[in-house]
């Protein structure tokens, strides 16, 4: 679970620190209020690839560190099979992305590549990261089923069972 983001020169972004609750959490904002560089700041941290452009003007680089709890098994026996430690069901990870161009990842302050960061955070929606975020579109938890309480939803529910 994203329990933390902590942004620094990403786009418009100067400097930014949300908090995330167990429960349901909504980006709202006037046009250019910055809800889509949030959910691209998410997606860098997810492994996503990235451009320099989304380094704020001026800057040397951009920093976007996750917080991430609660890890399910799957998660904890991947990050074992990697060789990262995780105590107490906790992770960060971290993106740098320089103006120049380049990028580093870390999970837990160890250096990686983006592709295990992205086997780490990402895999079958059993694990602690099931959404898939876009700024254009509803989280997608890789299921054919509509949600059948927000219509733009894709998470599976059934009529006896609703999304959380």
């Amino acid at each position: 679970m994203l329990k933390e983001i902590y942004i620094e020169n990403l786009a418009v972004i100067e400097k930014a620190v949300i908090p995330f609750s167990d429960s349901f959490n909504v980006f709202t904002g006037e046009t250019g209020a910055g809800k889509s560089i949030l959910i691209n700041g998410i997606n860098a941290v997810l492994g996503q690839r990235v451009t320099k452009d989304i380094v704020r003007t001026g800057s040397k680089k951009a920093v976007i560190t996750a917080l991430f709890s609660k890890l399910g098994k799957n998660v904890c026996d991947k990050l074992d099979e990697l060789g990262i430690a995780h105590t107490d069901g906790e992770i960060t990870v971290t993106r740098e992305i320089a103006a120049d161009g380049g990028s580093v990842a870390r999970i837990n302050s160890r250096t990686t590549t983006v592709p295990v960061l992205r086997s780490a955070v990402r895999g079958p929606p059993t694990m602690a990261w099931p959404w898939r975020w876009s700024a254009s579109s509803a989280p997608l938890c890789g299921t054919s089923t509509r949600c059948s309480r927000f219509p733009t939803c894709s998470r599976a529910s059934t009529a006896s069972t609703a999304c959380a």
